[in-house]
Formats: C-alpha cells, sequence, structure tokens
C-alpha cells in the first residue's frame, strides 16, 4: 500500500506539469506556453530556496502523531514547502486562470491536491507544507497573471 500511495504522488509531479503542456499550447497557444514554463521554475526555485531557508524537519522524524505510512524513509530535513505539491499545483492554478474553458482545470486542481495529501499520508510532509506549496503556486500565478495583465 505505501509503494502505491508514494508512486502515485510521483507520478502526479510528472504527469500534471507535463500534461499540461499541450492542454495550454493547443488551447492558448505558444505564448502562454512559454509563461508556464516561466512560472514553473520560478515556483520551483522558490521551494528549493525556501527548503533551504527552513530546513524544516519530515514528519518521520518527529515524535507527533501525524496520519502515515509505517517505514517509508525520506532525506532529512527540507520538508516545508512540499516540492511534490508545488510541482503538481502550478499548472493546476496556471491552467485555473488561463485556460478556458474553466472545466478543463478541475481534474488538474483535482490531481494537484491528491498529490499534495499522498505526501502527508506517507509522512513525507507535514499537513502545512503541501497547503503552503499550494497557496504559494496559487499566489505565484497570481502575480504572473496581473504582470501579464500590466503588460
Amino acid at each position: 500500500m505505501k509503494n502505491i500511495i508514494k508512486k502515485l504522488g510521483d507520478v502526479l509531479t510528472i504527469l500534471l506539469p507535463v500534461s499540461a503542456l499541450p492542454v495550454i499550447y493547443f488551447l492558448c497557444g505558444l505564448r502562454d506556453l512559454i509563461s508556464f514554463v516561466v512560472v514553473y521554475a520560478i515556483g520551483n526555485l522558490v521551494v528549493q530556496l525556501l527548503k533551504g531557508i527552513f530546513d524544516a524537519p519530515r514528519p518521520r522524524d518527529s515524535k507527533e502523531h501525524v496520519l502515515y505510512i509505517h517505514g517509508y524513509s525520506h532525506g532529512d530535513g527540507e520538508s516545508f514547502l512540499s516540492g511534490h505539491a508545488m510541482s503538481a499545483a502550478l499548472p493546476a492554478y496556471y491552467i485555473l486562470f488561463f485556460v478556458k474553458p474553466l472545466w478543463v482545470c478541475l481534474p488538474f486542481l483535482l490531481l494537484a491536491w491528491i498529490c499534495a495529501w499522498t505526501r502527508v499520508f506517507v509522512k513525507a510532509h507535514w499537513p502545512l507544507d503541501v497547503v503552503s506549496a499550494n497557496l504559494v503556486a496559487f499566489f505565484l500565478n497570481i502575480c504572473f497573471a496581473y504582470c501579464v495583465s500590466v503588460l
């Protein structure tokens, strides 16, 4: 069970950004595709920066109770923010803001949240880590939408 849940999170981390590329290109065009790649790169740089600044312990290193699967190991520290959650949320929120029709974003949002919560379930991240990653992805896309509208 633990491997299935871990692999689900890992697959969604790759699947969502990759599947967003043709969706954005065919529904919005090359300019928006390039914009998405820029937002995605900035988001992942922010994750690495915050992981280095906070160096927060992972739940498996803590004595506090949290829903998790026993025996799943992770690297030490660098829990805050969740890179998996950010990688899944960035395309979901980009599609939410930039792609029409609006219903296209629904599967991306659902899968992004599933990806995020698999990280909590396998005790790789605290709930705050995945919620914060989603909030940062949301606000990065808002800032980018504002910058695009001004230019």
